[in-house]
């Protein structure tokens, strides 16, 4: 206050509405409901639901067991679908499909691979990757997040660079200094180039038609399919792998990424930084 900034006393904080999104992670699928995120500045979780869905949000509150006052509904024309079957930073290629690559990185092994999106392939796939490399899909988990990692199992050259396409030249990676919402944000895909905008909320849980993600980040930088799995960063600093949206880059839209952090902890990764 004394700096100028205005003071609120909230009902429910970032805690609270954290424990909103995991009752409600809990509740049966309803039809219509794309999701839900936890908004601060609002001091609710924004339910979207789809225009003219008829959305039974009265039962997803009751069900969850959660106050009324605690969330927000907002309704949407478009809906989220995985980017799924052709590109990413760079394009690798899965049968007839193709994703994005997201970041270099090692596993515990020290063996060298990339992250990307759990949905753009099962553990054991084997994947190509332009002119001659081999690797298969080590680690993948669709479902609690949308993150993978593939392990090369030749011509493997790691770099700590993302691809800027059309912007030019190349990004460094750094680090993974995790950014705070209100950041901006760049996005690199093998579909559509690199495109920027800023980080709107994390914890997001997506209803796609494949199943539901928890744990995403949402931003309003647009996407397309074949962007899977390609990499957002912030700065120099990785921030995760594109799971899938809305819209597209003409008319603009809304992407969310799985974060590296809890994949890197959990499979003992560590992101090449040079």
């Amino acid at each position: 206050e004394a700096a100028g900034a205005e003071a609120t006393v909230v009902s429910y904080g970032t805690e609270g509405l954290a424990e909103v999104v995991e009752d409600l992670n809990e509740a049966s699928a309803q039809e219509g409901v794309l999701g839900w995120y936890p908004d601060v500045a609002s001091d609710t979780v924004v339910i979207e639901v789809l225009e003219g869905s008829g959305a039974d949000i009265d039962g997803l509150i009751a069900e969850a067991g959660v106050e009324a006052s605690a969330v927000q509904v907002v309704e949407t024309d478009e809906a989220p679908q995985v980017y799924a079957d052709i590109i990413g930073g760079r394009p690798f290629y899965i049968g007839g499909g193709r994703c994005s690559i997201g970041f270099a990185a090692t596993n515990s092994a020290g063996q060298p691979g990339f992250l990307t999106a759990a949905h753009c392939g099962s553990v054991g796939t084997q994947v190509t990757v332009p002119p001659d490399g081999v690797g298969v899909f080590q680690y993948a988990g669709f479902g609690g997040s949308d993150i993978a990692f593939v392990r090369g199992i030749s011509n493997f050259t790691l770099r700590n660079l993302v691809s800027r396409y059309n912007s030019g030249g190349h990004q460094g990676v750094t680090g993974t200094t995790q950014a705070p919402i209100g950041s901006a944000v760049c996005r690199s895909g093998s579909t559509t180039g690199w495109h920027c905008g800023t980080i709107q909320a994390r914890n997001q849980t997506v209803r796609y038609p494949q199943g539901t993600v928890n744990g995403l980040t949402r931003t309003n930088v647009c996407a397309e399919p074949g962007d899977s799995g390609g990499p957002f960063i912030s700065g120099s600093q990785a921030q995760g792998v594109t799971s899938g949206g809305s819209g597209n880059c003409r008319t603009g839209g809304t992407t969310y990424y799985a974060e590296v952090a809890p994949a890197s902890n959990a499979w003992g990764l560590n992101i090449y930084t040079g």
